[in-house]
This record gives C-alpha cells, sequence and structure tokens, in this order.
C-alpha cells in the first residue's frame, strides 16, 4: 500500500476527488468493509482519510525503497528486545495510474 487518502489529497492540484475517483474510493472502501463484516467478522470503527491507504501500481518506488534500505539503512535500535526502526519515505510513482494524474 502507498498514501493514505489525506495524503494523496495534497498531490491534487485542487486538494480535491474527482467525481470518477470519489466513485472509484467509494467502491473499494465498500469491498473492503465487506470482506472484513463478512469473512473476518470484524467491524472497522475509525474509518477516516488518514485509514484509507491506496494501491501502489508503480512497482518501481518499492525497488528503488528497497535499494536506497541496502545501500544506506536507516537507523534503528533495541526497546525491550524488540528492533524499532526510523521510517523512510516511499517515493512518490511517476504517475498515480488510478488517478490518471501525472506527479512531479
Amino acid at each position: 500500500m502507498w498514501e493514505s487518502f489525506r495524503d494523496i489529497r495534497y498531490l491534487l492540484p485542487d486538494g480535491l476527488f474527482t467525481e470518477e475517483l470519489f466513485k472509484i474510493s467509494l467502491i473499494q472502501l465498500f469491498s473492503a468493509l465487506d470482506y472484513l463484516h463478512t469473512e473476518c467478522k470484524l467491524v472497522h470503527t475509525d474509518i477516516k482519510a488518514d485509514n484509507l491507504l491506496s494501491q501502489i501500481e508503480d512497482e518501481s518506488i518499492l525497488d528503488a525503497f528497497t535499494e536506497a534500505e541496502m545501500s544506506h539503512p536507516f537507523p534503528r535500535k533495541s526497546v525491550n528486545g524488540v528492533t524499532v526502526y526510523a521510517s523512510r519515505q516511499l517515493a512518490v510513482p511517476k504517475i498515480l495510474r488510478w488517478l490518471n494524474t501525472p506527479v512531479d
């Protein structure tokens, strides 16, 4: 998964989802909720833009992430026997295909 819907809004020129994008997003959201309810018997109680993640279409950003981590690992530390890693941002895809919007 890539960015949250909240973060994607900042990539859009006016910060608003188009009608087409909103429809697609709702279909995906309702499908995911149906799966959680029907198959997993779970209820998601915190639905908000921060918790809705988009799919990565441009898998080259995963390769770039892996290469960056292999050549220059981010800091990590051990806390009570658990390794805690510093966060590394994924690159922005060249084109968000499901948005059909070029990104600089």
